[in-house]
């Protein structure tokens, strides 16, 4: 299931990226990295970017790079 799917507060764990290339490699210098585990803390008003906290950090990401994000 792609990071976009979840709803503010819950929690998930990475199983994969399915981007290439610098999207990939900024997720992975952001620390989204498989097995790491991470919360959604909200959405901005229009919906993009949302917020999710992540190795002790609250960070920004498009919804665009967020789709390339699953989870279980």
């Amino acid at each position: 299931m792609p990071l976009t799917q979840m709803k503010k507060g819950a929690e998930a764990v990475v199983a994969d990226l399915t981007c290439q290339g610098t999207c990939r490699q900024r997720l992975i210098d952001l620390g989204i990295i498989r097995g790491a585990k991470l919360t959604i803390r909200g959405y901005a008003p229009l919906g993009d970017p949302m917020i999710i906290e992540i190795n002790d950090c609250e960070i920004a990401i498009r919804k665009k790079d967020a789709q390339s994000v699953l989870i279980m």
